[in-house]
């Protein structure tokens, strides 16, 4: 039953400050994802991620406020699932070289450091790799 006393300014004042409530933690969380993906790229992954998804993701957070702010709230989540197909797209796409997610874990594949199949046995050799297994960090989806 609608309230006949309220006046449709003061109707739309209250559900502007429910919404607003309502949305508080959503925008909170969006603004903590944004600070953790727009801080500086430290490997070629993250700056792709940023020159393409991230960017969608900013502005996808930025139309979503301005429509709360207009009380367009039934088309305010659009801009987030464009940007969530696009993140999805970007997860799909072949695992990439081990170089491209993390320079210096690679440029540690030539060091004396023991890597996780790559130790030295007894005499000092380094192990054969399995067989069909690469050294390179090319992949392969040995997970390792």
């Amino acid at each position: 039953a609608a309230n006949e006393h309220l006046s449709p300014e003061d109707k739309g004042r209250l559900l502007a400050e429910r919404s607003a409530v309502i949305m508080a933690p959503v925008r909170t969380d969006l603004a903590a994802l944004l600070r953790t993906v727009s801080g500086r790229a430290a490997t070629p992954h993250e700056a792709a991620f940023q020159r393409g998804p991230g960017r969608s993701l900013r502005d996808a957070v930025a139309a979503f406020g301005d429509a709360i702010r207009r009380g367009e709230y039934a088309t305010s989540w659009t801009p987030l699932a464009a940007a969530q197909r696009e993140i999805a797209a970007f997860a799909k796409q072949s695992v990439p070289h081990l170089p491209h997610l993390s320079p210096r874990l690679a440029d540690l594949s030539g060091s004396r450091i023991p890597m996780p199949g790559l130790a030295p046995d007894s005499t000092g050799q380094q192990l054969p790799a399995p067989e069909g297994a690469s050294r390179d960090g090319g992949g392969g989806g040995g997970g390792g």
